[in-house]
């Protein structure tokens, strides 16, 4: 964890606050969000999040607001679905998360229920119907979401599908133009093409945004591996207004990862996804090309952090498999 936000300070805190006995405490890096896992002895295991002052209020209310749409959707309209998400622990008094001041910064911690299992990113060998499982899991939450109404001052991310061409162009800019990075620019123009028309008539609304193999949790394979499944879904931090149709595609972008037919795999993810809401023609048309779209945003992305941030171990983890994918996809015809 960061310095300015030690992690004995935070652990103080959540003890304080939330009533728990913090031990074993395991720290994983994300994005923004520094996350501790802690066990209590009498209540289980729950993941710490710390959030500094480049995640607005407005971001934490509306995740929070997220979260709890998608517990109840999953709960009230698909009760057979045995899908876990995160679920936020309250304080002593109520509260869904707390300041904690430290070092002349301001941090909030939120504290949510952890989910076991593995992540999928982590498994050599996973079979189709986890991916039917995962588009159909995309689905039931855009559902869940259909009555949610976006901030009007939530900030935009990085990684929603409809700034993708704009975040690839920021990024290339500052890369070495090489056969890559020109590949990358002939993948955004061709897009623009073909695609961006069609990218603004289809339906719009809130969706996951994020369904990659680092936020979906699986079980059940320790023995025989075709009886993995998908047991959870996490980190709802990018959720926003977007193309429905988008969030298919970005779970179909990461089911192409370590795949011998990726296009197998998107088929998969839309298999799911089409047992709960049918696409449209144009939305159909949309998924692979977005979803190359999005390994194309990974790679360019994380290549500039890994290139340019002080710890660019992270960054290149996040697309150590990443343009494989992106040969094979535009190698198959």
């Amino acid at each position: 964890m960061d310095e300015e936000a030690p992690r004995s300070a935070v652990l103080d805190a959540v003890a304080h606050e939330y009533g728990l006995d913090p031990r074993e405490p395991r720290i994983f890096k994300g994005e923004f969000d520094r996350n501790v896992r802690i066990s209590d002895p009498d209540r289980g295991t729950w993941l710490i999040k710390v959030s500094d002052e480049r995640t607005p209020a407005v971001a934490l209310d509306w995740q929070e607001t997220v979260l709890a749409a998608a517990a109840h959707g999953i709960r009230s309209g698909h009760p057979d679905m045995e899908i876990a998400t995160p679920r936020l622990l309250a304080t002593r008094t109520g509260q869904r998360r707390v300041t904690l001041e430290h070092g002349g910064k301001t941090f909030r911690l939120r504290v949510v229920e952890w989910i076991d299992g593995d992540l999928l990113s982590a498994c050599s060998a996973v079979p189709r119907s986890v991916y039917e499982e995962l588009g159909r899991a995309s689905a039931v939450l855009t559902r869940a979401f259909a009555d949610l109404t976006v901030p009007t001052d939530l900030p935009e991310h990085t990684w929603l599908a409809q700034r993708s061409t704009q975040e690839i162009r920021a990024a290339l800019t500052r890369l070495r133009d090489d056969g890559r990075s020109r590949t990358v620019a002939e993948v955004v123009a061709g897009f623009e093409r073909d695609h961006a028309d069609r990218l603004a008539r289809v339906p719009w609304g809130v969706v996951h945004q994020d369904l990659h193999d680092d936020n979906t949790i699986v079980t059940g394979g320790d023995e025989d591996p075709r009886r993995l499944r998908l047991a959870g879904v996490i980190d709802f931090n990018d959720a926003h207004f977007a193309p429905l149709v988008a969030d298919p595609a970005v779970a179909a972008a990461y089911a192409t990862l370590r795949a011998d037919d990726r296009r197998d795999r998107i088929a998969a993810v839309v298999a799911g996804y089409e047992r709960i809401r049918e696409l449209s023609e144009d939305e159909r048309s949309l998924v692979e090309p977005l979803a190359l779209l999005r390994l194309c945003t990974n790679w360019s992305v994380w290549s500039v952090r890994a290139a340019e941030d002080v710890d660019p171990e992270y960054a290149l983890r996040r697309s150590r498999h990443t343009w494989a994918a992106v040969e094979a996809l535009l190698d198959q015809p």
